[in-house]
């Protein structure tokens, strides 16, 4: 498997790819975003601004993948990214709160050794409950919004305040993790190994070398211990056998079983 890194600090994206079984280093770029627009349309602008992180860290690497995201919400004509500080996070989520805004997230995947770069993007469209100023300042004291695109999370206490959405869901979390997948997939990358891979590694921790089977004979439930070569010899049979039966769809979150 080759290295993994991902250009961003960014706890939620982090998260993210761990739930995906990805094994990653994180190296955040030291690129400062772009936040005008310049000629450039919403789309473009979170584009270049990924491919420039992924970039500068492919420059910092001998070899392997490389994962960059941009991320900014725009209402109104007007773009809003990571708040300065808390007096410029509570104005940007009390005006966010206001009217429905679009949330655009730009992927940069870079496979520095077969020399490949692929970009996309997605965006969203959120509807949120309008905020009292109680309302802000209890939730800043529960989460911190200076690292947060629009000032607050999906997926956290932020959810409090989201009436729908329109698009993706883990756009809005950070990392549209359809997109990425596509990406991965057309340089290479089978994830279906990686959710088999973790699958079965979560699965011996919880055996700890150990199963119970009913024996026939006595009639009674008996604890059966195996080394780690037959442990091992298990999950490579189990792996076949999950392979032959069922076919991953092209969603990730999905699988149809074959007949």
């Amino acid at each position: 498997m080759k290295k993994i890194y991902l250009a961003s600090a960014s706890k939620a994206r982090r998260e993210l790819l761990k739930n995906l079984g990805l094994k990653f280093k994180v190296l955040p770029s030291r690129l400062k975003e772009r936040r005008r627009l310049g000629g450039f349309s919403y789309p473009q602008l979170v584009k270049t601004n990924a491919l420039k992180k992924a970039k500068e860290v492919e420059g910092r690497v001998k070899s392997g993948i490389i994962i960059a995201a941009d991320t900014i919400t725009v209402q109104d004509g007007k773009i809003f990214g990571k708040p300065a500080d808390l007096k410029a996070a509570r104005a940007m989520l009390k005006k966010l709160a206001s009217r429905p805004q679009w949330l655009y997230t730009a992927v940069a995947v870079i496979d520095k050794d077969k020399n490949k770069v692929l970009v996309d993007y997605e965006k969203t469209k959120i509807y949120m409950d309008k905020l009292t100023d109680k309302e802000i300042t209890e939730y800043f004291s529960r989460v911190s919004p200076l690292d947060k695109a629009g000032s607050f999370d999906i997926q956290g206490r932020g959810a409090f305040f989201i009436r729908r959405i329109e698009g993706c869901f883990y756009n809005v979390v950070g990392l549209p993790l359809r997109t990425l997948y596509r990406m991965l997939k057309k340089l290479g990358i089978s994830l279906s190994v990686i959710f088999l891979f973790s699958a079965l590694c979560s699965l011996t921790s919880v055996l700890s070398g150990c199963s119970t089977e009913y024996n026939i004979v006595t009639g009674q439930e008996e604890s059966f211990y195996y080394s780690t070569d037959k442990e091992t010899q298990m999950g490579v049979a189990i792996s076949r056998q999950v392979e032959e039966e069922y076919k991953l769809a092209d969603d990730p979150l999905l699988q149809k079983r074959v007949e």
